[in-house]
């Protein structure tokens, strides 16, 4: 009997990640959603400059996600107030693990969305290029 009782504890340990639980995004307020991000993706750089563009080509899914979420709801509310749109982005991640924050990235199709907007953004700048060469 003892035995059955320390290897099912032994299994509840191990199910639950033997008791931490991942970062959760705190979407309450910007200064909370700053916080919960640099404990989710302690790897990343979120210094006002931003993200460097090598590192901008390697992000975590879930924060590509996020970030193209807010891109998305920025353009669509163009023209007004810049707080209620990001607290929009805040709502809809608020209390999202990193996993959950790339399951909701894949469902609606914003995994990538960075990769092609700097591609996009490439194209554009050496377009802008050749059309400066023609004219001198």
């Amino acid at each position: 009997m003892k035995l059955i009782t320390i290897l099912t504890a032994l299994m509840i340990l191990i199910i639950n990640g033997c008791g931490g639980s991942a970062p959760t995004f705190d979407g309450t307020s910007e200064e909370t959603a700053e916080s919960s991000m640099m404990k989710m993706f302690p790897d990343i750089d979120f210094d006002d400059d931003g993200p460097s563009e090598e590192a901008m080509k390697n992000l975590p899914p879930a924060l590509e996600t996020y970030m193209c979420k807010s891109i998305e709801i920025m353009f669509s509310n163009f023209g007004q107030n810049e707080e209620e749109s990001l607290s929009e982005v805040r709502e809809i991640f608020n209390g999202m693990t990193a996993n959950e924050m790339e399951a909701y990235g894949m469902e609606n199709d914003l995994i990538g969305c960075i990769s092609g907007m700097m591609e996009g953004l490439k194209e554009l700048e050496e377009g802008l290029e050749e059309l400066e060469n023609m004219f001198q």
